[in-house]
């Protein structure tokens, strides 16, 4: 058996006699895919082996072929916490990147191992290090996944708390509201996140794709911070209201219309959210919304479902057809 192997499978004592031989084992090895001995240690969580390879002068950063990871990166991805500390202590690069420029603080933050990235952060870890291939950075990870514990270390360390994504704008807070994390968005809204940021291009807002997906705790919480109700996504014209609807979103739109949202905004002048909402036959929607619209947004309503009665109109777009044309009649 060779190092590596014996590395692997936490073969302290067959580790021990190929290192201390006449073999002439060499302590930097690797495989065909560029793992060393002191990579397979590290992944597996054979801590004993790794101090053992560190005795013998291993090479504490040399990483796989092609993507690049060190024994600190796995280490840190598969929370083997006592060996990011001894790694660490030896003097690991904290920062020893990937090929796509993640950092171990990048993916203890993806992953949710808090004690690891308060290790990273006191061994100089970099909170702002933005991955090559996005430019994303460790806190807008956290918040992605919700590690409500993580975001508060990293902002604490100095992570920028409205650092957006290049290639789209989007930010923590918005990839947070995104996933339904009322306890990230609350942490990212203390820590002096920006309610109302908005995305790259179609411009929308944390309020507006919360509202999208129905998250209705990460829409109380962003209205109660002063988010604007009827911010507009500028490719559509359409509110955080109208796609409420669309998706039959009920106690979102209950809650929007108790904070003011227009109930009877109109994408390009056209259809409105009580339109889209008869459109996709959302009727708990409808009820609800035409007693927030104007008295002759009420009539044309009514004339749409007189006329439907009398014709068999129900493919979505003839559907969607002939409201608009009364809606256009107000």
């Amino acid at each position: 058996m060779n190092l590596y192997n014996a590395s692997c499978h936490g073969q302290y004592d067959k580790c021990l006699e190929l290192l201390s031989s006449n073999y002439g084992v060499d302590v930097n090895d690797r495989v065909y895919s560029g793992k060393t001995s002191l990579y397979a240690a590290s992944e597996n969580g054979h801590l004993d082996i790794v101090k053992l390879l560190i005795e013998h002068g291993v090479d504490l950063d040399k990483a796989t072929y092609g993507t690049k990871v060190s024994p600190l990166f796995i280490a840190s991805e598969k929370r083997r916490t006592e060996i990011v500390q001894v790694l660490l202590e030896n003097g690991a690069m904290v920062d020893n990147l990937r090929d796509d420029w993640s950092s171990p603080l990048h993916i203890a933050s993806e992953k949710g191992h808090a004690q690891i990235v308060e290790m990273l952060l006191r061994f100089g870890a970099k909170p702002n290090y933005g991955r090559f291939t996005d430019g994303v950075a460790p806190l807008f990870m956290a918040s992605e996944m919700g590690h409500t514990e993580i975001i508060s270390m990293l902002i604490r360390a100095g992570a920028i708390a409205d650092m957006i994504r290049p290639g789209d704008g989007a930010s923590p807070l918005l990839m947070a509201s995104q996933n339904g994390h009322d306890d990230a968005v609350k942490e990212l809204i203390r820590h002096s996140a920006t309610v109302d940021i908005i995305k790259h291009g179609n411009k929308i807002t944390p309020l507006y794709i919360a509202s999208e997906l129905g998250h209705v705790k990460v829409v109380n919480t962003l209205i109660e911070h002063g988010a604007n109700v009827n911010a507009m996504n500028v490719i559509n014209k359409t509110t955080a209201m109208f796609v409420a609807a669309q998706r039959g979103h009920y106690t979102v739109v209950e809650t929007l219309l108790k904070h003011g949202a227009i109930a009877d905004y109109k994408d390009f002048g056209i259809q409105s959210p009580l339109s889209i909402a008869l459109a996709y036959k959302k009727h708990d929607i409808v009820d609800l919304l035409q007693y927030h619209v104007k008295p002759t947004a009420k009539q044309s309503l009514c004339m749409v479902m007189a006329m439907l009665q009398e014709l068999e109109v129900y493919h979505l777009q003839e559907f969607s057809n002939i409201i608009t044309m009364f809606e256009m009649m107000q």
